[in-house]
């Protein structure tokens, strides 16, 4: 992710009200084997700033605004996340600088 211009913030909760720019604050979770064996999965979570809530696309579904529980996300590290269990962490897209495809 750093990689594709988005900045690190952290693996702490910075809050829904941290300020990214022009970007959007994201959160990433990795689901590591034996779920996906051999490679491990990856899972982003953005940050709504209508709404207030976090979202994000599980595969071919529609983009949702639930946890897998079915409950709103207001804080991902509290969100039902599934098999991603392990925490990559905060960071900002920074608006054009990012590389997302």
């Amino acid at each position: 992710m750093i990689c594709d211009g988005l900045q690190f913030l952290g693996t702490s909760f910075p809050g829904n009200t941290y300020d990214c720019g022009n970007g959007h604050l994201v959160f990433s979770a990795v689901d590591l084997p034996p779920q996906f064996f051999p490679f491990g999965d990856y899972h982003v979570w953005r940050y709504d700033q209508v709404t207030g809530l976090w979202s994000h696309k599980p595969g071919s579904t529609l983009a949702k605004q639930t946890d897998a529980s079915g409950i709103p996300i207001t804080n991902p590290l509290l969100a039902d996340r599934g098999y991603y269990d392990c925490i990559v962490g905060f960071f900002c897209t920074c608006g054009s600088l990012a590389n997302i495809q």
